[in-house]
Parts: C-alpha cells; sequence; structure tokens
C-alpha cells in the first residue's frame, strides 16, 4: 500500500475534505430536523466508526436550534474482526436492557455502509431486542457494492463513495497492529 504521509497520517486520495463533510453534515442535521419536528426520535450512533459523524451530527442540529435536546444513545458492532475481511456483524455493546422503542422514532447514524452488513444487523437488533417500528438509518458514506448485498439500505446518504478502502472521519486504516488508526482524522482518504 502506498501512501502519502502528511503529519505522519496516511494521506493517499483525499476524497472528501474537511469543509465538504462539514456542510453535508450540516445540510443531513437539517434534513432530520425537517423530518422530525415535533417529535422527539431516538438517535443511535453506531461505533466505532460512526462516533464522529454521530456527535458532529448532533452538534450541527443544536447550533440550528439551541433549545433542541436530542435523545441520543451508542452501540457499538464489530464486523472486520482482523482489520480487512467482513465477518458476520456483532452487537458487542448494546442499548440498555429493557428500552422500549416500540413507539419511539429511531435513527441509526453510521459513518459507512460498504458490505451492507452493519444496518440490516443494528435494524434486527433494534426489531427484535427493542421492539422498534419506526427506524431511519443514516450514513455518511455509501460504497456501489453495498447495494448488492441484501437487506435495508440507507435511507440517507450523505456521500456516494467508490469502492476503495478508506480511512478518517470515523473509518479506520485496516492496520492489525493499530486497529483504529487514523479514525481521528477530519477528512477520508482513499489509502489502497
Amino acid at each position: 500500500m502506498a501512501n502519502d504521509i502528511e503529519n505522519g497520517h496516511p494521506v493517499g486520495d483525499v476524497i472528501l475534505p474537511d469543509i465538504v463533510i462539514a456542510r453535508r453534515v450540516d445540510e443531513i442535521g437539517a434534513q432530520l430536523m425537517n423530518i422530525y419536528e415535533g417529535h422527539d426520535p431516538l438517535y443511535v450512533g453506531v461505533l466505532m466508526g460512526g462516533g464522529p459523524f454521530a456527535i458532529d451530527l448532533m452538534r450541527s442540529m443544536v447550533r440550528r436550534d439551541a433549545h433542541l435536546n436530542p435523545r441520543f444513545e451508542f452501540i457499538r458492532t464489530e464486523t472486520y474482526t482482523d482489520g480487512k475481511n467482513a465477518g458476520q456483524t456483532k452487537i458487542t455493546f448494546p442499548l440498555k436492557k429493557g428500552l422500549d422503542l416500540s413507539e419511539t422514532p429511531t435513527v441509526v447514524l453510521d459513518d459507512l455502509n460498504d458490505r451492507n452488513k452493519t444496518m440490516p444487523a443494528v435494524h434486527n437488533y433494534l426489531i427484535e431486542e427493542h421492539g422498534a417500528q419506526d427506524i431511519l438509518s443514516v450514513v455518511l458514506m455509501d460504497k456501489p457494492d453495498a447495494k448488492k448485498e441484501p437487506g435495508p439500505l440507507p435511507d440517507i446518504v450523505g456521500f456516494e463513495i467508490p469502492n476503495r478502502w478508506i480511512n478518517g472521519y470515523g473509518p479506520d486504516a485496516g492496520d492489525e497492529d493499530h486497529p483504529d488508526a487514523y479514525r481521528y482524522l477530519g477528512y477520508v482518504s482513499a489509502i489502497d
């Protein structure tokens, strides 16, 4: 894997600069506020990769309306057990037991839909374990290959990106020695 290095970080081809991401996150926040005006959805961020997107999205919405106090939880999933090969998605950090979502709109926030493994697993978990009836899924990035797989696809997509290995703004570098490397970057780059 040949990458340029900038300040110790693999850069590769920057496909989503930080300013472009910030603008799109603001647009998605406005869209969700319009959809759920007068309602109180539960926003569920999917860790690890979805953390930066979910937090920035909540901040964007609160900047638009200082009186907004979104209900927000995290779950953690694991799909890539060896860094680069997708296996079966597991919920490794669930929501609180007994949380009833049968009458609560639920918005799932994730960073990337690359193989359409995580979103179906999260949908099934929310329905089976918490009785969710109304689930809207939002991903910052979607790859073409994900659309070939069965299961629910994201309802809102920030960016369509190429089928390349990426890192930054949630996705890690897939490095077995440093499994969470570069999630914190403010931009997204293709590193393959």
